[in-house]
């Protein structure tokens, strides 16, 4: 056989193995990037539910004890917003949605109960603008700790829906 010719193939040869080896390697670095992603998504998924169930947790302690005891604080819901972007069963983004709403509702009453109690009454304290103006806040007041009660449940409830996605 001709040494060029021998050679030539040689050569042909080399670039084909050297092409088959590239495509391989492209493969697996594509399907071990691939595997990396999925991980990190799985990785921000459930952190992002860790927080939110965290979040949960503290809000039900901010509503404040069944017994009244404590007024409630306003509740947060940073977790929740970044939550939103979770693909999530339909009953758990419901229970979610409800105790958000009922939170904003309580942080509402909240603030009112805030600038109701901020107010200088400038009134007899004897007279009857005092205890229609006590009566008044004693309303507003119970009113809030009804919306606690009704948020602390809604937390509990949307709690209890997502424990199994932890």
């Amino acid at each position: 056989m001709d040494p060029l010719l021998l050679e030539a193939l040689r050569f042909g040869v080399a670039i084909l193995a050297g092409g088959l080896v590239a495509v391989i390697a492209q493969r697996i670095a594509f399907r071990h990037a691939r595997r990396l992603a999925d991980d990190d998504r799985e990785h921000r998924r459930s952190a992002m539910l860790q927080a939110l169930a965290q979040e949960l947790e503290e809000n039900i302690e901010r509503c404040g004890p069944a017994d009244r005891t404590r007024a409630p604080a306003i509740v947060s819901s940073s977790a929740w917003e970044a939550a939103r972007e979770l693909t999530l069963p339909a009953q758990v983004l419901e229970n979610l949605r409800r105790a958000y709403a009922a939170g904003a509702d309580l942080n509402s009453r909240i603030g009112i109960v805030d600038a109701l109690l901020g107010q200088a009454l400038n009134v007899d304290p004897g007279s009857e603008a005092a205890r229609q103006h006590g009566r008044h806040s004693k309303a507003i007041v119970d009113a809030s700790q009804n919306s606690a009660d009704i948020a602390r449940a809604a937390f509990e409830a949307a709690r209890h829906t997502l424990q199994p996605l932890l």
